[in-house]
């Protein structure tokens, strides 16, 4: 969707988004609780502080600070441009990578502010800290199942059966099962597939 202003309030994400694939045939369900946002981390050591405002005050004394997010994220509605104008976070040295090796880049000091996902186990290692987004500046995340129309009239239970599933998905267990996939190496089906039976799903 073409959007020009983020929109911060999860629940009109989700109508949104239902509302405007209602034209393609695709039915939204409910969404589910956990949010996967975009996040900031730096390192614990650091002492910048909690939150985004701590950040903010932080980059006044320490200008020269080096950010690593993805490449649309610095040019993205929801991004950058969304930090600059909630909290005034305009950084001079910023460095675009895929997905993952900021992690490994802000362990070996080449890094000093990283764009995250929120359910990133990685976080709760002990040498990072997950910095608040306190006053809000960054869009929530909600994932939501989507269905064709003509299949949801021909088999109208799938709403049902995928409910359980829809509402297992919290931040907590999100987290937990990526997590696995990424600190311990288990291969992602098989995690799926254990989470699965223990939801008693399949």
């Amino acid at each position: 969707f073409d959007i020009e202003e983020p929109i911060l309030d999860a629940r009109k994400a989700w109508e949104m988004s239902r509302d405007r694939d209602e034209a393609n045939g695709i039915v939204w369900l409910e969404p589910a609780p956990l949010n996967d946002a975009n996040g900031l981390a730096v390192r614990a050591a650091d002492n910048v502080g909690v939150t985004f405002s701590d950040l903010a005050a932080w980059m006044g004394a320490h200008q020269d600070a080096r950010w690593c997010v993805l490449g649309a994220f610095t040019t993205r509605s929801d991004g950058m441009p969304q930090l600059k104008a909630v909290y005034g976070l305009d950084p001079a040295n910023v460095t675009t990578l895929e997905y993952g090796p900021q992690f490994d880049a802000i362990e070996r000091g080449q890094c000093d502010v990283i764009q995250v996902f929120t359910t990133d186990a990685r976080l709760a290692a002990g040498t990072l800290r997950l910095l608040e987004d306190d006053r809000r500046a960054l869009p929530p995340y909600n994932p939501a199942p989507t269905v064709r129309k003509d299949v949801l009239e021909e088999h109208p239970d799938l709403q049902e059966l995928l409910r359980p599933l829809t509402e297992a998905l919290t931040t907590e267990t999100m987290t937990g099962l990526n997590g696995r996939v990424d600190i311990d190496l288990v291969p992602p089906d098989r995690v799926a597939e254990e989470f699965l039976t223990e939801q008693k799903l399949i």
